[in-house]
Parts: structure tokens; C-alpha cells; sequence
């Protein structure tokens, strides 16, 4: 049989591969979709926690004051990051399914899937490791400078 036959048994084989080709395609995009639920809930915990830690931290400290710059960052504009995060999550999920080309659909996802990473960490490090230096010093260790 030609390859270049446009029999009615090769368009049925090419329209069934088609089919399948959209079908990996779309179980693809909700697995990177997925991947960003992990980090998204880290984020989200973390920023819905700052203001009882805020609080925690008035009480343990006498004053936010002494709390490193980057905790009192995130502890003022807790709300303002959670919908940044938000916003940055919904748009990677909407261009994850909006983009036709692989590769642009695989740069944002991982783009934006370290974005998400990385904020995480960077919100619980803010947040807990004071928490555990005042928790340290309270039982007896010395505070970090």
C-alpha cells in the first residue's frame, strides 16, 4: 500500500492516531496541572498561618520589631502573596491548556512550577525558623543573632 494513498483505511488510521495523540496530550497537561497542587497548598498554609504567628511572636518577643526583615515582609502582605500565588497558579493552569506548542506549554509549567517551589520555601523559612529560635530560647538555648 502507497503511504501516499488517501484510502479511506489510511485517513481512519491517521484520524485514530490523531485522536490519540490529543488524548496523551490532554492527560499530560493535567498531570503538569498536578504538580502544582503541592507547592500551592505549601504556600497557602504557610501565608494563612502569619497572623497567628504574628501574634505568637508578640507575645514570645514583646514587639515584631525583632523579627528578621523578611519574616515582617511576609507577615504584613501574607494576603497580598497568597493571591500573587493564586493568580500565578491560575494563570500557569490556563496557559497550561490554552498553548498549543509543546515547548511552550512545558516552559511554563516548569516555570512556574519552581516560582511556586521556591516561594514556598522561602515563605516557610520566614515564617518557622524564627518560630524555632524563639521556641529554642524559651527552653533554655540562646537566641541566633
Amino acid at each position: 500500500m502507497n503511504p501516499y494513498d488517501t484510502s479511506g483505511t489510511s485517513l481512519n488510521e491517521n484520524a485514530q492516531q490523531h485522536a490519540e495523540i490529543k488524548e496523551w496530550s490532554f492527560g499530560i497537561r493535567c498531570i503538569l496541572v498536578v504538580l502544582h497542587i503541592l507547592p500551592l497548598f505549601f504556600c497557602t498554609t504557610a501565608l494563612l498561618s502569619a497572623p497567628r504567628l504574628a501574634t505568637i511572636f508578640e507575645d514570645m518577643l514583646g514587639s515584631k520589631q525583632k523579627l528578621p526583615i523578611l519574616t515582617l515582609l511576609v507577615i504584613d502582605h501574607a494576603f497580598a502573596l497568597l493571591v500573587l500565588v493564586w493568580l500565578l497558579a491560575v494563570l500557569s493552569v490556563v496557559l497550561i491548556f490554552v498553548l498549543k506548542r509543546a515547548r511552550q506549554v512545558w516552559a511554563t509549567a516548569l516555570l512556574t512550577l519552581l516560582l511556586m517551589v521556591a516561594s514556598a520555601l522561602v515563605f516557610n523559612a520566614a515564617l518557622y525558623l524564627p518560630l524555632a529560635d524563639v521556641l529554642k530560647a524559651l527552653s533554655g538555648g540562646e537566641l541566633s543573632p
